[in-house]
């Protein structure tokens, strides 16, 4: 490609020749190669500016700058290089959204398990669906591992481009907070938004829920999406309703243009109606817990903004298989039950363990929940999840979650600092302190282990350690099952 088709639709000024040719894209100087336009993005710790001549030497053929440099090689000035690096690589790649429906889903809980049920409503209906998130990228019946929610500009292109070219025809994909602070889905319009909700986390980040809320917001605009899906249950969701310049749909449990009506729990999952102008649609899902009835319902919502019926959508909830990492259960061979779940935020953990409250007390039995906190991330939700687990569980196991390069012991002590010393115990070592909550386990009782899902790593000085809640519980259970212990 030449670079003049590269800057299509991009405001710039090029000093030098816009014919040169371009045979790749990078913004990180380790993969720059020969034929490659380099794009200097100033990050939070480092400036690749400065790296503009080693590229160059690497043999990078043009340059993108948010300022003047004098190079010998041609020069594309732009207003931001971090705004612009999503547009260069959409060019790049042939504008592969384009060529797709592309649905978005953004919200701090739920993203994942609304992506999967679309991808279970759409292909059921025979579309070719491919989905992108926290669980990796997937099409085709195959995986591939993200190592972030929602990929820079470049990878995520370069994903796109594949998922086209494999004939995949509707993208599912979870967008974060930080992608649309930092630009990473620009070159892309949405033809569906969904917006799950918005409780506290990444203040590390934000320093305000107002940020945090602004930075969703940035989807529900003309500029980034044509039609928003709402979920209007809390205060959030009504200020994107106000301040959205797209139309939206609202869903949710009261007054919504799709709504939940008479849900009951049943002994494989959960049952309701889906109220609206075409009256009522019964859903019988698989899957427990009142959180995955809200997302269902935004599924169904904007499935049918692409011609799915609710009553097919319906259909094909009936068969919704189990998300991995979410509300997924292990029985223990004493009666008891097991729950893992990748909740890890104040709202994802009370959402959680209230439906496991609802279990144990079904069964009779007590609520034990086990969770920790990530290390160099939001601090001030530590001491609010150590108070809705005392609140909610008769017992608290605290341990370890991705302490990255914090001591694990200080998140702990964050964690317990408004909890009582009766109602919980505390062990650094997440696999010992698994092992401990199952020993307390009566036949009638309810674990939570909770923050990692379906996480295979433990995120320790920079290195991720290869780890698994649930193979580490099913260890636990076999080794019992062998000694005649649980």
């Amino acid at each position: 490609m030449i670079l003049k088709d590269l800057l299509i639709d991009i405001k710039h000024k090029i000093i030098g020749d816009d014919s040169v040719e371009i045979c790749h894209i990078t913004d990180k100087l380790n993969l720059v190669k020969e034929g490659s336009i380099f794009v200097a993005i100033k990050g939070l710790h480092v400036d690749a500016h400065d790296f503009i001549e080693q590229a160059i030497e690497k043999g990078a053929s043009a340059v993108v700058s948010d300022k003047f440099v004098e190079i010998k090689k041609p020069l594309v000035i732009v207003e931001n290089t971090r705004k612009a690096v999503g547009l260069l690589a959409a060019n790049f790649y042939g504008r592969p959204a384009r060529k797709m429906k592309m649905l978005a889903v953004t919200g701090t809980n739920g993203k994942t398990s609304t992506t999967y049920m679309l991808k279970h409503i759409l292909e059921f209906n025979n579309y070719k669906v491919g989905v992108i998130g926290t669980s990796g990228s997937v099409w085709n019946g195959v995986h591939f591992d993200n190592n972030l929610t929602t990929p820079d500009p470049i990878d995520l292109q370069k994903i796109l481009f594949n998922m086209c070219k494999a004939g995949v025809e509707v993208v599912a994909m979870e967008v974060s907070a930080h992608a649309l602070d930092l630009y990473k889905t620009n070159g892309i319009v949405f033809d569906v938004a969904i917006f799950t909700n918005l409780t506290q986390d990444h203040l590390d980040y934000f320093s305000s829920m107002q940020n945090y809320f602004y930075a969703k917001l940035k989807l529900f605009n003309k500029l980034n999406a044509k039609i928003g899906v709402v979920c209007n249950d809390e205060k959030y969701g009504k200020m994107i309703m106000d301040e959205s310049n797209i139309p939206i749909v609202s869903f949710g449990h009261n007054n919504a243009d799709f709504v939940e009506r008479g849900l009951i729990n049943t002994n494989s999952g959960q049952k309701f109606y889906v109220h609206s102008q075409e009256g009522l649609t019964l859903v019988n899902l698989p899957l427990m817990g009142k959180f995955n009835c809200t997302n269902a319902i935004g599924a169904m919502v904007a499935s049918k903004l692409l011609g799915v019926s609710l009553q097919d959508s319906a259909e094909a909830m009936q068969t919704m298989p189990i998300i991995e990492g979410r509300f997924n259960t292990i029985a223990c061979t004493n009666g008891a039950m097991i729950i893992i779940d990748y909740a890890h935020t104040p709202d994802g953990l009370q959402n959680v363990l209230k439906a496991a409250r609802d279990i144990a007390n079904s069964r009779r039995g007590r609520l034990i929940s086990l969770f920790g906190c990530g290390g160099n991330r939001d601090v001030q939700k530590r001491p609010i999840m150590g108070k809705i687990s005392q609140l909610l569980a008769d017992y608290s196991v605290i341990t370890s979650d991705n302490p990255r390069y914090e001591n694990p012991d200080d998140i702990i002590d964050m964690i317990v600092e408004q909890m009582s010393i009766k109602s919980y115990k505390r062990i650094v070592d997440r696999k010992l302190a698994i092992e401990y909550a199952i020993s307390l386990l009566g036949i009638n009782d309810v674990l939570v282990v909770a923050g990692k899902g379906a996480e295979n790593y433990m995120d320790i000085m920079g290195e991720k350690i290869k780890y698994s809640d649930s193979k580490t519980i099913l260890n636990i259970i076999e080794k019992g099952e062998k000694s005649g212990n649980n």
